[in-house]
């Protein structure tokens, strides 16, 4: 029945640079989410060591979040949330903010703490987070990605680039 299935493989190159890509994307997201709890969290205990703000972090396996006295494992309900809707091309930013500001109490109701999105969306949706927030003891919380960027890594000639070539790591820090 499978007789004709082939096995298809990725160079070990290229796998390591999407290895080293997906590290750098989860630490800028990480690092983007701690900013963002941080700065849209007034009168939440900050942890303060080096110069450095935090009220969440990771430690050894678990997210924790600062009480004022201590680190506490916490765990956030969360989801992972596309930028289009069905019927519509992938990477169309095709929800409005009405679409938003009606999915996010369903999301709390779902008794969803966080939001992770991959990439840079429009505005609607920072503004109808930012209404849906304004004034809640129980806001959700933004994992914000960026997309990197994948051609200039892979390459016309796909045989892929230096992630920390000058030009590649400016757009990136551009996005």
């Amino acid at each position: 029945m499978y007789e004709f299935y082939e096995v298809r493989t990725v160079g070990t190159r290229r796998r390591g640079r999407y290895v080293l890509l997906l590290v750098a994307l989860l630490v800028v997201a990480t690092l983007a989410a701690v900013l963002l709890f941080v700065t849209r969290a007034p009168g939440r205990p900050v942890s303060t060591a080096d110069g450095v703000k935090r009220v969440s972090g990771v430690e050894g396996d678990n997210l924790v979040t600062y009480d004022g006295k201590k680190w506490k494992p916490q765990f956030w309900n969360g989801i992972n949330m596309g930028a289009t809707l069905a019927g519509h091309a992938p990477g169309e930013l095709a929800p409005t903010k009405e679409d938003y500001l009606r999915w996010f109490p369903e999301m709390k109701a779902m008794n969803v703490d966080v939001l992770r999105v991959y990439t840079i969306l429009s505005p609607q949706f920072y503004e109808a987070l930012n209404q849906f927030n304004a004034g809640r003891k129980d806001p959700l919380w933004l994992v914000q990605g960026v997309w990197s960027p994948e051609e200039e890594l892979i390459g016309k000639d796909e045989k892929g680039r230096d992630a920390y070539d000058p030009k590649i790591t400016e757009d990136f820090q551009s996005e």
